[in-house]
């Protein structure tokens, strides 16, 4: 049944695959309203040690839909292990992965563990917003519901309403509003639309109460593989928890860094992200 599952679906749009087939593989995942592009400074410094695959979710970049339409995180969790078997059959990758991108790599390296030899997560950790102030549960809960809207409305009031958004609440967002879609947003509406919950709790919570969520990580859980957690102190400061950061340092072998950044880390400041990233891919950090 297992392998039927894992047959079924198949790999997500590659848009960069670069490096000898012996090579081990450093596979990128970036979040919303991204694309592949976000990697580019990390993708120029690795080249050489690491065949590159960067990937680009539904919907995003020149990625298609997919025969599924914009999947679910379920869906998006297996066409990521998918791709992983397609391009490393022989060996685990390293995956690197930010926002929804990290998400989704939670789940493939939770039931794929065999999959990731390492983990390396940028600004997104499980349990943000039971974590966080009234404020930003507040501001968390109304970013959310506000891209299910602009999903529903479509183009182009959708896309108008999104891109100016994007522009007022996260000016650093390295991806050009007019390449923003309402149609991206699909993410929030799978948050949003299948649990039956307490309507005031799911404002404040909304995906971390998901039925989804708890095919992430659930309390008390990490990764099995070593891994690094790095994320941003400027800006809204949402999307990463203490009590993650705590789990992961609990475990030797995993490593948790700051940086002087908003969400985008590894465009604000790719030197900072790199030498992270390099240190700890060789035991250093």
């Amino acid at each position: 049944a297992a392998m039927a599952t894992e047959m079924s679906h198949e790999p997500l749009h590659v848009a960069l695959d670069q490096g000898e087939e012996g090579q081990p593989v450093m596979l990128f995942v970036h979040g919303w309203p991204d694309n592949a592009g976000v990697w580019k400074h990390q993708i120029k410094h690795f080249k050489e040690k690491y065949r590159i695959v960067a990937v680009e979710l539904p919907g995003h970049g020149s990625a298609p839909a997919g025969p599924e339409g914009l999947p679910d995180f379920d869906v998006l969790a297996e066409r990521l292990a998918a791709t992983i078997r397609k391009v490393s059959s022989r060996r685990p990758v390293v995956l690197v992965a930010h926002d929804w991108g990290a998400w989704i790599s939670f789940m493939t390296e939770k039931r794929y563990p065999k999959l990731v030899s390492k983990l390396i997560d940028m600004d997104v950790g499980p349990g943000a917003t039971e974590e966080a102030s009234l404020f930003t549960k507040t501001f968390f809960g109304f970013y959310q519901i506000f891209n299910v809207v602009c999903y529903l409305l479509g183009s182009p009031l959708g896309d108008f309403l999104i891109r100016r958004f994007i522009l007022f609440f996260f000016p650093t967002c390295p991806t050009p509003s007019a390449e923003v879609s309402a149609k991206m947003s699909y993410t929030y509406w799978h948050t949003w639309r299948s649990p039956p919950l307490n309507p005031i709790r799911a404002f404040f919570v909304g995906p971390y109460n998901a039925k989804w969520i708890s095919e992430g990580y659930a309390p008390g859980e990490i990764p099995h593989c070593d891994t690094l957690f790095m994320y941003g102190t400027l800006g809204w400061r949402i999307f990463g928890p203490e009590t993650w950061v705590d789990r992961l340092l609990a475990r030797d072998g995993n490593r948790v860094k700051a940086l002087p950044t908003n969400h985008w880390l590894m465009v604000e400041n790719p030197e900072l992200t790199n030498r992270y990233m390099q240190e700890f891919l060789e035991g250093k950090l």
